[in-house]
């Protein structure tokens, strides 16, 4: 079979599949470039289920992602650092650092929101604000505001019985 013949006999099947790649392909590149225009419009909050606690009670850290696009964003990796002072049960924590690495997944459909909840432990007493986190996408990072803070008090100790001398 010579080149004629095969063109002639597979030729609009070759075609057809090339078209279908490259519309595919275009496909592909366009989510691509929507989505890292869509990333930055997420809304992201987090906050802690009290303003203050004793050290050693246990928390919620409530995440809040909201998609308001009419697109589909796929594994949104949300990334930030939150203090060693409050432990996160899905954490490793190293004591060396001041700081733990957190990042939370989420695939966001179109117009929806997702509320995360995340068990803290109030580990070291003082004041900690959380400030930002950020988005890494296609070699970009988008920062995005997500104030929240926590007091953590001294642990109560519970004072001695006293004996009464005269017994």
């Amino acid at each position: 079979m010579n080149l004629l013949d095969f063109l002639s006999r597979y030729g609009g099947v070759m075609l057809a599949v090339l078209l279908g790649a490259g519309f595919l392909f275009l496909l592909v590149r366009l989510y691509l470039y929507l989505r890292a225009k869509m990333i930055g419009r997420i809304v992201y909050s987090r906050e802690f289920s009290e303003l203050g606690a004793y050290e050693g009670e246990h928390l919620l850290l409530t995440e809040t992602v909201y998609n308001p696009t009419p697109l589909p964003l796929f594994s949104v990796n949300i990334e930030g650092y939150i203090y060693n002072g409050i432990r996160m049960a899905e954490c490793a924590q190293d004591p060396k650092k001041a700081m733990q690495y957190f990042y939370s997944r989420f695939n966001l459909m179109p117009f929806q929101q997702i509320k995360r909840e995340h068990d803290v432990i109030c580990g070291a007493r003082g004041y900690y604000k959380l400030e930002t986190v950020d988005i890494y996408h296609d070699r970009q990072t988008t920062y995005l505001d997500a104030p929240a803070e926590l007091y953590i008090y001294p642990r109560i100790v519970p004072l001695p019985e006293r004996v009464d001398p005269l017994n």
